[in-house]
């Protein structure tokens, strides 16, 4: 859906829909966890870990909200310069820091 939304002009919704699929990605990541935590065989893998908590969840929520706070100021402004420049520079900032992320599992 992504690819779908590149065009001439920079569009909003490319924004939204990734914030869409940072929150289904976490949604199910911490719902696979959660049903790992009670494998028993897992036990070496999350017996040091304690069950997750909101803190944990704060970096996915303030990446949400920066794309979501950031098309709603292009939008508003109907800014297609500098805007979408910034915007982009971000999704692609965290979608690397995501990647080092996963890694580190």
């Amino acid at each position: 859906m992504l690819i779908t939304l590149i065009g001439e002009e920079f569009t909003t919704l490319w924004l939204y829909v990734l914030g869409s699929i940072f929150i289904s990605g976490n949604w199910v990541s911490h719902s696979s966890f959660r049903r790992a935590r009670q494998d028993p065989e897992n036990d070496d893998f999350f017996g040091n870990r304690r069950p997750a908590t909101l803190r944990d969840f704060w970096p996915a929520i303030t990446i949400v909200l920066t794309l979501v706070v950031m098309g709603l100021a292009i939008d508003i402004t109907q800014n297609q310069t500098l805007l979408p420049v910034l915007a982009l520079i971000l999704a692609n900032a965290v979608l690397i820091y995501q990647t080092f992320r996963f890694r580190m599992l």
